[in-house]
């Protein structure tokens, strides 16, 4: 029997107390126990009781002296009964009923009672006018009555429910007929019941005194667990220094083991185990530390031991091979002899310690020194020294090493429109392709946003090269799927031949970079191979790029104008301000020799800040000397445009020249509107709001769009002189300008045709409806003083009466 332990706060009673006020003391203690086993036998009666049901309604079906629908009825009666029972057990152990041990003992005491009825209720289902069956109904009732002892030595208040329930109905019912006989059957019902309940009794006090015996012994208990508690106390003393040490080791996040002179292990705590992947379980001794070693790491440690065996410690960093995943870890150990003489110590202790991390973090800091964090591919320090351990290996071997510089051609204007993660995910997925292209050996590297550099080593010859070149370029040009758009790259590659041009790393990379100036000048892109003749022709660029420099700052450059004339009227209605340059030795230079130059070293910057000034001043001392006033148009770079400065610019020179802003006109090409660069359409709204006017240049040459002709009211649209010059006779020609012209119209937008050279084409234009023309038809790009001069020759004779009607 599984009896409840006592607990020394509740159950333990001082040893001078009497026996009878022990039993006083822990007397529910008692009836708790005695309950509980109750319930935890019950289910038997439950089991038993269901059995006979179905024995008894079985055998008197079978007899066939008994009332059908009164056998269903009883049948029905007693099995509730019984699961009534049954759910009083369960609910017991349910709600853990120890709590309430009397409510739920009596609770099934009552239920006792109705089974004890129902049984009795059998009577109503047999022909009791039989002896044969009233015989055997009384002897079922009897056994029943009976059976309930099995419940009496727990609580003996179930069987006097049980007897209850059965022979109170029964005897009630012998007394009801009134004769002597039944009278007699009813006072023998009675009293064979007081005689099975007395027996209960008799068996419930022996038991409880049983139970009783242990809290009888309560003295004892107390005593031998105070016994017991010093001998603890003297045990946790003698292992006092031993506990400590095993929760220093045991705890400890620092790997500690101890080995013998041999190197088999004697101890090894918790995280030493987890270092060697060793179960916890698993015996220590029968391993030794060398087995966990890597091949380089076993000197390491036999000088450590060493160290240690001579009296110091030994300090050592040792790689160790997990037992079950094969995973190296770095592993820092301190080594010391165990206490003892020196040369004949038992062994050796150690702390390790994981700096596995740590080495990890260290690599992680090294490698993105030398490594480019969006790609991995080498960073330009890393890449300038793998090119010189390349080229010192061809030299060894008699290779030739070739180098490329690669440019993703207007890779700005691309994460403007598609945005900084889209553009990313391109740069990555050219250092991967890239990465393909290229062997083992070669070098990859990112020296800058849009620039790459490869290095192709172990090359037999030019041809090899060649080769290569192309495939990486085929690569590079394959479209690239950013989401739902596909992108096609224009990509530009520089390349130089080690030794054919040169053996020195530096001047390499001067030569890759020369050629990929020369191949991002084609407008395809695509690959050219360095010449001694190109250096000679960037030394060239370079000396007047510094001359372009001096110029600006000396005052050199100037302003041409050129006229605008309406068609309608022959009024000048403006010019375009020209830029030229008046260099000391080469003379007068057109714009087509050093604007090209100016873009590309982003001089055109500072050329066009000092346009805007110089154009906006002249216009004002125009107007001052009485001229009147017409818009002078200016034309800026797309560098000056995306910078975002321009607005800032003009507003500068307006305030200082005192101009209106209505009166100047800034020209800008389709292409750089079309980027949808969220910095040109702001300088473009800003421009807007101060009133400058905004005109589209060579339109008709770009991609155009309706959407940003609607958006911003352009004041104007030029068109470019390649079409122009065609009309009247090109019939293809004639439809774009009319087309243009029309397009204008239709929205309202002045249309000037740049180029006009006859007067046949003038005249196209005029019937057409074209607004405004400008060409050396009225006249060439001119210097302000001559342009002062044009006016008064033009006015003269194309307007003689509104110059007389001045004069008078």
């Amino acid at each position: 029997m599984d009896l409840p332990k006592l607990t020394q706060a509740h159950n333990v009673a001082p040893p001078e107390l009497a026996e009878e006020e022990i039993r006083e003391e822990f007397r529910p203690d008692v009836t708790k126990d005695q309950i509980n086993l109750l319930f935890q036998h019950a289910h038997v009666g439950v089991i038993g009781a269901a059995f006979l049901i179905v024995v008894v309604a079985s055998a008197l079906s079978v007899w066939g002296r008994v009332d059908p629908s009164g056998l269903l009825r009883w049948i029905a009666v007693t099995a509730s009964a019984v699961m009534l029972r049954g759910f009083c057990i369960w609910r017991y152990f349910d709600t853990n009923g120890r709590e309430r041990a009397l409510f739920w003992a009596n609770l099934f005491a009552g239920t006792m009672v109705v089974s004890g009825t129902a049984w009795c209720s059998l009577i109503g289902a047999v022909d009791m006018s039989d002896p044969a069956a009233r015989d055997v109904v009384f002897l079922v009732i009897v056994g029943v009555a009976t059976s309930s002892l099995i419940y009496a030595a727990f609580y003996w208040p179930i069987t006097a429910a049980t007897l209850i329930g059965v022979f109170g109905p029964l005897a009630s019912a012998f007394y009801a007929t009134g004769t002597a006989h039944e009278v007699l059957m009813g006072h023998a019902t009675v009293a064979f019941g007081l005689f099975i309940g007395l027996l209960a009794l008799a068996v419930y006090q022996p038991f409880k005194q049983l139970v009783m015996f242990r809290y009888r012994n309560v003295d004892l208990v107390h005593t031998v667990s105070a016994e017991r508690d010093k001998v603890r106390l003297a045990l946790g003393h003698a292992r006092d220094n031993e506990a400590k040490f095993r929760i220093l080791t045991e705890r400890s996040p620092v790997g500690i083991f101890q080995t013998t002179l041999e190197g088999n292990f004697v101890y090894a705590n918790p995280a030493m185990r987890a270092v060697l992947e060793v179960e916890p379980n698993q015996p220590i001794e029968a391993l030794s530390f060398d087995k966990f070693l890597t091949p380089n790491s076993r000197t390491s440690l036999d000088s450590g031991t060493l160290a240690a065996q001579i009296g110091r410690a030994g300090q050592i960093e040792v790689e160790i091979i997990g037992a079950q995943t094969g995973r190296t870890r770095n592993v820092a150990l301190s080594i010391v002899p165990l206490p003892g003489q020196t040369k004949t110590a038992p062994g050796l202790i150690a702390t390790a310690v994981d700096v596995t991390d740590r080495r990890r973090a260290e690599m992680t800091v090294r490698h993105m020194a030398h490594h480019d964090v969006l790609t991995g591919l080498v960073n330009r320090t890393e890449f300038r020294n793998r090119l010189e351990d390349s080229l010192a290996n061809a030299a060894r071997n008699d290779r030739i090493v070739g180098l490329a510089f690669i440019d993703i051609k207007g890779f700005k204007s691309i994460n403007e429109v598609i945005g900084h993660s889209k553009a990313d995910h391109i740069l990555r997925e050219c250092s991967e392709r890239m990465k393909k292209a290229v062997r083992r050996t070669d070098t990859v590297a990112r020296l800058g946003p849009d620039e790459f550099a490869i290095v192709a080593t172990n090359q037999k010859d030019l041809d090899g090269v060649i080769a290569f070149v192309r495939k990486v370029h085929s690569e590079l040009t394959q479209p690239i799927k950013v989401e739902d758009r596909e992108i096609l790259l224009d990509v530009a590659m520089g390349i130089t031949i080690y030794p054919t041009d040169d053996t020195n790393a530096e001047r390499l990379i001067q030569n890759a970079d020369f050629a990929l100036k020369r191949a991002k000048e084609k407008p395809k892109g695509g690959y050219h191979l360095y010449d001694q003749s190109m250096h000679l022709k960037i030394q060239d660029r370079i000396r007047l790029e510094e001359e372009m420099r001096l110029g600006l700052d000396r005052g050199e450059f100037m302003l041409y104008f050129q006229p605008q004339i309406d068609l309608a009227t022959g009024h000048l209605i403006g010019a375009e301000a020209l830029m030229r340059w008046q260099h000391p030795e080469r003379g007068f230079m057109p714009p087509g020799e050093f604007i090209p130059l100016a873009e590309s070293s982003r001089l055109i910057v500072p050329m066009s800040e000092w346009l805007i000034h110089a154009a906006a001043a002249q216009a004002k001392s125009w107007q001052k000397f009485g001229i009147p006033p017409f818009t002078v148009g200016i034309n800026v770079s797309p560098l000056h445009l995306e910078s975002g400065d321009l607005a800032d610019e003009i507003a500068l020179a307006l305030q200082r020249t005192g101009l209106n802003a209505r009166w100047l006109d800034v020209e800008i090409t389709e292409g750089m509107v079309m980027t949808g660069s969220t910095k040109v359409l702001a300088t473009l709204e800003r421009l807007r709001e101060m009133g400058v006017g905004l005109s589209i240049d060579d339109f008709g040459t770009g991609y155009s769009s309706l959407s940003y002709l609607k958006k911003y009211p352009f004041r104007q649209l030029k068109i470019d002189q390649s079409f122009v010059r065609g009309v009247p006779e090109n019939r293809d020609d004639a439809a774009i300008v009319e087309a243009v012209v029309r397009l204008g119209q239709s929205l309202n937008i002045s249309v000037i045709a740049e180029g006009v050279e006859t007067v046949e084409q003038q005249n196209f234009l005029k019937s057409l409806g074209c607004h405004a023309a400008q060409g050396f038809l009225y006249g060439r790009p001119m210097p302000a003083q001559d342009f002062v001069l044009w006016i008064e020759r033009w006015e003269n004779e194309h307007h003689p009466q509104a110059i007389q009607r001045s004069a008078s």
